[in-house]
């Protein structure tokens, strides 16, 4: 949900709350708690604006529902560039205020991939203290991302990202059922987050916590492997074949 502004709030420094790849939709809302129902609420207007990195504010239109206490925003499409964008309500009369909302946008680390592979952001939200800048050093600002300035880096990082994918679908086989696409992402999110923790160990923890990571995603991927087959009636990367017996053949038997 939106936070509040406040005094000394930089959107700049907040946690990313949404994570979108180009292309995506999104639609801001927004509460306003200090509606109640009472009189004053008939001069509570809220406005709302996004921005992309290093862009100006683009301005959408909103409406209200129900008199005051939710606020639509106009849908926009997360395009180019990638990075940090900022969405920002402004409330007027009862409520007044300043709220932002910070939605990371990527491009997928593949082309034509799978839908559900997982983005450097929901690896990121395993081990967010391999986002910090200089994370080689154990210290740095969390970026909530993988960047050049992180170890891994970006390119790493999806490198690893695709060969977990490629790692829950020869269990699996392919993901196709919506029902069983969110644990396959979060699977493949967890088999990267061990493997960037067991590549780059800064110390033994980091070793324990591959272990705890690697083992998670190991489990899952049996789960999902036996559900997946469940559903489809047969092993989705096995199909049935009738066994063939083999016998030598006949002779005539002499005495």
């Amino acid at each position: 949900m939106p936070i509040p502004a406040g005094p000394d709030i930089d959107p700049a420094d907040l946690p990313p709350e949404h994570s979108l790849q180009v292309g995506d939709v999104r639609q801001p809302t927004l509460d306003v708690a200090a509606f109640d129902g009472s009189p004053g609420d008939a001069t509570t207007a809220a406005a709302c604006a996004v921005t992309a990195p290093g862009a100006a504010p683009q301005t959408l239109d909103t409406a209200t529902p129900d008199g005051g206490a939710t606020w639509i925003a106009d849908a926009y499409t997360c395009g180019t560039p990638t990075g940090r964008w900022v969405e920002t309500w402004t409330v007027t009369g009862r409520g007044a205020d300043t709220f932002y909302t910070v939605v990371l946008v990527h491009a997928a680390p593949t082309a034509g991939g799978q839908t559900w592979i997982p983005t450097r952001e929901q690896v990121a939200a395993i081990i967010p203290r391999r986002t910090h800048v200089g994370a080689a050093d154990g210290w740095g600002k969390t970026q909530g991302t993988f960047s050049d300035l992180t170890r891994p880096n970006a390119r790493q990082c999806d490198d690893l990202i695709i060969q977990s994918a490629q790692w829950v679908e020869l269990a699996t086989g392919p993901i196709a059922n919506p029902a069983y696409v969110e644990t396959a992402t979060t699977c493949a999110a967890l088999r990267t987050a061990g493997m960037i923790e067991l590549t780059w160990p800064d110390s033994s923890d980091e070793i324990s916590n591959a272990k705890v990571l690697l083992e998670q995603a190991d489990r899952l991927r049996r789960d999902l492997a036996a559900a997946n087959t469940t559903l489809e009636g047969a092993d989705p990367i096995r199909p049935a074949v009738l066994p063939v017996w083999s016998f030598p053949a006949a002779t005539e038997l002499r005495f």
